[in-house]
């Protein structure tokens, strides 16, 4: 069971005090085993400061929003955040603010636990990932979840030059490692990364929201932050005896919030059941967005399964990967393995768009460590 070590408002307390500048990340090329191989790339080591306190935190939609404001908020301002809205066609979402300065936009479609949600909690609580079924419902569901996040205008102006699409930021550390290195000019040197970054993803605490907002502050970036739904509690995980941490900073669901599940009591009873394990938000996504094979599964239920060339699952329509980037074109940058997935659907949302054409489509990797040498960071490397 998840232990909460920190609560709400000292975590965002802390994220905010804490200096994110690429310089205070210490950053430097490696190689790491990763998927049984061994690999070249960089490691990225977060700040202590951020590592003590997110394993185990809670930050609730009140909290959440006051922090953004800066100021007390009544009900109504965070409410819709855990509610069952789902935003279809061209409804509202549940949440939308831009700053001040008009530096960090920031949307929420969807409510917490809207239909999509629960029955994601419920296939990620069975965990069958290798039944196709189980996987094509999933994947399914994100879908839908995806529909407005990925048409939504840009708050801070034209198409930015950087995109990145993914499948949930938990603690926001494989984001921002990312972002060091092409801001550091260390990844895609020709990317000369100065002004925006667009990020839409699936699923996000707040947690990872407020650390990439301030890595964007530190660093001189515009940030613009389409989300489909929230989740708020980041597991404490398991204690090794060399110092490190397993299974720490993934996406759970507080008990306190079952109240507020509403239409299914199966869920809302699981959810707040106490002795027992805290639930997950999404399980493992990457697991539950490997390809389906062509049959049924791949070409009629799940058409997006025909832009799918990797290897990541059961359709063997591989193509080897190339990972050209023309520095004249924009780019839409996704991290395995979930990012196959994410890379997929973008091609069927615009199979007969010219604007893929004028897209430089980057797949990188990106995996949180704790590493008793290296310290807690992420590994990021363009071997997948």
């Amino acid at each position: 069971m998840a232990e909460t070590l920190v609560q709400g408002p000292q975590v965002l307390q802390v994220i905010q005090n804490t200096s994110l500048k690429i310089e205070a990340l210490q950053s430097f090329p490696t190689k790491m085993e990763d998927k049984g191989q061994l690999k070249q790339g960089y490691f990225v080591s977060m700040p202590k400061e951020l590592t003590r306190v997110l394993p185990g935190s809670e930050v609730f939609p009140k909290e959440f929003v006051e922090h953004i404001y800066n100021r007390e908020v009544c009900d109504g301002a965070w409410q819709n955040l855990v509610s069952n809205h789902l935003s279809c066609g061209d409804c509202e979402s549940c949440f939308n603010y831009v700053s001040d300065n008009k530096k960090f936009g920031l949307t929420v479609f969807h409510g917490s636990f809207n239909p999509k949600a629960i029955e994601i909690i419920k296939l990620a609580d069975k965990n069958d990932h290798e039944s196709y079924d189980a996987r094509a419902k999933y994947q399914g569901n994100i879908v839908v979840v995806m529909h407005n996040v990925l048409k939504e205008p840009n708050h801070l102006g034209k198409y930015p030059r950087l995109r990145i699409i993914e499948d949930c930021i938990a603690s926001g550390d494989s984001i921002m490692g990312i972002l060091a290195l092409l801001k550091s000019n260390q990844l895609l040197k020709d990317m000369n990364l100065k002004s925006s970054v667009r990020i839409d993803v699936a699923v996000a605490t707040p947690q990872g929201v407020m650390i990439l907002k301030k890595f964007a502050q530190d660093n001189d970036l515009n940030l613009d932050i389409n989300i489909g739904y929230l989740a708020y509690g980041l597991t404490q995980g398991e204690l090794q005896k060399d110092g490190t941490r397993e299974h720490s900073n993934y996406m759970y669901i507080p008990k306190n919030l079952a109240s507020y599940i509403s239409g299914d009591n199966e869920v809302r009873s699981m959810v707040g059941q106490v002795g027992v394990p805290e639930k997950m938000v999404a399980g493992d996504m990457g697991l539950f967005f490997k390809s389906l094979p062509d049959e049924e599964f791949g070409l009629i239920r799940c058409a997006w399964n025909r832009y799918r060339e990797d290897e990541h699952g059961e359709r063997n329509q591989y193509v080897p990967r190339n990972n050209n980037y023309d520095p004249k074109k924009i780019t839409n940058l996704f991290l395995a393995n979930g990012g196959y997935f994410m890379e997929a659907l973008f091609k069927y949302k615009n199979k007969s768009d010219e604007l893929l054409k004028t897209i430089n489509l980057i797949m990188l990797r990106a995996s949180r460590r704790d590493d008793q040498k290296k310290g807690y960071g992420v590994f990021c490397s363009t071997q997948l």
